[in-house]
């Protein structure tokens, strides 16, 4: 008896600016950041889907509340952009970890910041589920994530492959 299982490389578009290969204004997040890696430093992966780029941004407590976060200054020069994206808890978390992921835009980087799109509750074991979202004229994007009430414990929280397309 043999088990067969396979997995889906996400494959990279030509004419898409990859949020990895940007460097970021400002992040918080427990442990940095991760570009293109899972939490471990390896390929990242949502169910049977890797990422070769992508970006990590695990919540943790501040006096803010707890959440993750990482603000781009958006090129103006390509016009109005989309971010598409897969959200979901990377696979090493198992079937622990929880996350909230929001998509937002403002004129500072600072903010205010606007709300564009929040996920259900996205749980580690589960398929990703897909973002697109039209980001008009903003100047500056913060990809958002929180522990969804529940604490930090695996909270892998993966964007697979962020990118912005015009």
């Amino acid at each position: 008896t043999a088990a067969v299982s396979f997995l889906i490389k996400v494959p990279l578009e030509k004419d898409a600016l990859y949020l990895s290969d940007l460097k970021p204004l400002k992040s918080f997040a427990h442990g940095g950041p991760n570009y293109d890696r899972d939490y471990g430093g390896e390929v990242a992966q949502i169910g049977d889907r890797v990422y070769p780029k992508c970006v990590m941004v695990c919540p943790e407590p501040s006096p803010d509340g707890t959440h993750g976060q990482v603000v781009y200054a958006l090129p103006q020069e390509k016009g109005p952009l989309t971010l598409h994206a897969e959200v979901g808890i990377e696979e090493t978390a198992k079937t622990n970890g929880s996350a909230v992921f929001m998509v937002q835009t403002a004129a500072s980087p600072d903010g205010p910041w606007e709300t564009l799109y929040t996920s259900p509750t996205m749980r580690g074991g589960a398929e990703p589920a897909a973002v697109k979202v039209p980001l008009g004229a903003a100047k500056y994007l913060r990809l958002y994530t929180t522990d969804a009430g529940d604490g930090i414990n695996s909270d892998h929280a993966l964007w697979g492959s962020a990118r912005l397309k015009w």
